[in-house]
């Protein structure tokens, strides 16, 4: 629609063949006006079925969006080499993940909860993507 107006305005008109679409009368300007309407109207509607469908998902407890980077099973090594004194870079190199994803998986797997909410029990580096997010 944005198109066609901006040629409008330039004293161009559109003159589809196939459709019989002609912007120089006012029949085929209401038509044109007609299409554009429902095209807004099917995106609407697309806009709200994908809503609806994500709600759903969320609703039951699936999850939404990208693929974790880490498996659990990754995370959980990750962890146990961090205890044992390894630094963050060369797990996360091993890993082959950013040093801040490492963090992030470690933070959503080991919640201040399960860790009896005290920052100073956190493993290696995630006091630090601790005290940074707080």
């Amino acid at each position: 629609m944005r198109v066609v107006d901006g040629l409008r305005e330039r004293g161009a008109h559109l003159r589809s063949l196939r459709e019989s679409i002609d912007t120089t009368t006012a029949a085929g300007r209401m038509l044109f006006g007609i299409f554009g309407a429902l095209a807004e109207y099917e995106k609407a509607m697309i806009r709200e079925r994908t809503i609806e469908r994500l709600s759903a998902k969320k609703r039951r407890g699936e999850r939404v969006g990208r693929k974790p980077k880490l498996t659990p099973s990754q995370v959980t090594l990750a962890q146990r080499e961090l205890d044992a004194g390894a630094s963050a870079n060369l797990v996360a190199r091993n890993l082959r993940c950013g040093r801040s994803t490492l963090y992030r998986a470690l933070a959503n797997a080991l919640n201040a909860d399960a860790l009896g909410g005290d920052p100073a029990s956190f493993p290696n580096g995630l006091r630090r993507a601790h005290a940074a997010s707080t």
